[in-house]
Formats: structure tokens, sequence, C-alpha cells
């Protein structure tokens, strides 16, 4: 039983060591969550959070633009190999004016 114990010790203080860093300050054309965006284009920018952690780097990124009426995946750009964060510029089918779009990016 104490093996046992001391294994989940060893194992739940390996996982915290490994977490994964947080994604923060998401924008789109240099503005949090915009009503509207005029741009045909837009930008996407964010930052990552290594939690007081030093040296924590991006390496890839995949960036997906959905519909938020109905979850549509409109663009997905793959695993991009590359530490830009900042201006990654929509590269999708043409974005329809009046509707609302969402984004996620996964470093």
């Amino acid at each position: 039983m104490r093996k046992l114990f001391i294994l989940f010790f060893i194992l739940n203080l390996a996982a915290t060591g490994f977490a994964q860093v947080k994604v923060q300050n998401l924008l789109t054309e240099n503005k949090p969550n915009p009503i509207s965006v005029d741009a045909l284009n837009p930008r996407f920018s964010w930052q990552i959070d290594g939690s007081g952690r030093r040296a924590v780097m991006q390496t890839a990124f995949e960036l997906t633009v959905r519909s938020a009426k109905n979850k549509h995946e409109v663009w997905k750009t793959g695993k991009i190999m590359s530490e830009q964060s900042m201006y990654i510029a929509y590269a999708g089918e043409p974005l329809k004016s009046g509707q609302e779009y969402t984004w996620q990016v996964r470093v």
C-alpha cells in the first residue's frame, strides 16, 4: 500500500511538472471580442502564459475559425511550425457580412 501511495505521489508530481501552457489575450485585429471587423482577412494574435516557468516558447500553432451559428469549420491552418503569435492573417473562404465567427488556437 505504501509503495502504491509513493508511486501515485511521484506520478502526480510529474504530471504537474509537465502541465501545458495557457493561451491568453486572444485578439482579432488587435481587439478582444470585437463586435465587427471591417477587414476581409482579419489578423489573429495571442500570448502564451508559462505560469512563472522560465524559457517557455511556442514552437507551433493550429488556428481554427468556425461559424458561431452552426459551429461549421470555416478555416483551419493545420499544424504550423512557427513561433509567430501575432498578426496571423485569415486565409479561408470569404467571411460573410453580419455573421458571427469564433476562433481558437492550439499551441
